[in-house]
């Protein structure tokens, strides 16, 4: 597990953190957050999924160049609204072990990613990069309108 504060200069944080906060963002809503009916709603928007890329994946260049990827298989952001206690979103693993996860934070709040007894708060401008086989909860945030992040699956470039 790799935890990286700071990891885009502040202008390419802020450009991605801007577009992705503001009210013309495409946000889709979706009934749970993982294939499990008892899993909170979220709202995500799929940057790339199955080959196919969305518009707005441009904005992302500056993050997914620094990773080092071979390819990537998924990349999408996930929003989560408050509640009024923290409910983890489901245990869950992204893809098999060739694979690397990162979990990119758009904003501070009391949420989190936790894998196995590890919670990895949200923090502005964080990557947490972990194997995609690795069994993992995110959660909602009571200290904040929202908790965002980009969620990024790929093979590493060796």
């Amino acid at each position: 597990m790799i935890i990286k504060k700071n990891f885009l200069n502040l202008e390419d944080y802020q450009k991605i953190k801007g577009e992705i906060s503001n009210d013309k963002f495409p946000w889709y809503f979706n009934e749970t957050s993982i294939e499990d009916e008892n899993s909170p709603f979220q709202f995500t928007h799929k940057f790339l999924k199955n080959g196919i890329t969305s518009s707005p994946i441009n904005i992302l260049y500056p993050l997914l160049s620094k990773l080092k990827a071979l390819t990537f298989l998924r990349i999408k952001a996930n929003l989560n609204t408050a509640t009024n206690k923290i409910i983890e979103t489901g245990e869950h693993i992204d893809a098999d072990g060739r694979f690397k996860s990162a979990i990119f934070f758009l904003n501070e709040c009391n949420g989190y990613c936790k894998i196995g007894n590890k919670k990895i708060k949200s923090e502005d401008n964080k990557i947490l990069i972990f194997k995609s086989n690795e069994k993992h909860t995110g959660s909602t945030c009571t200290d904040s309108k929202r908790r965002m992040l980009i969620n990024i699956v790929y093979l590493e470039r060796k």
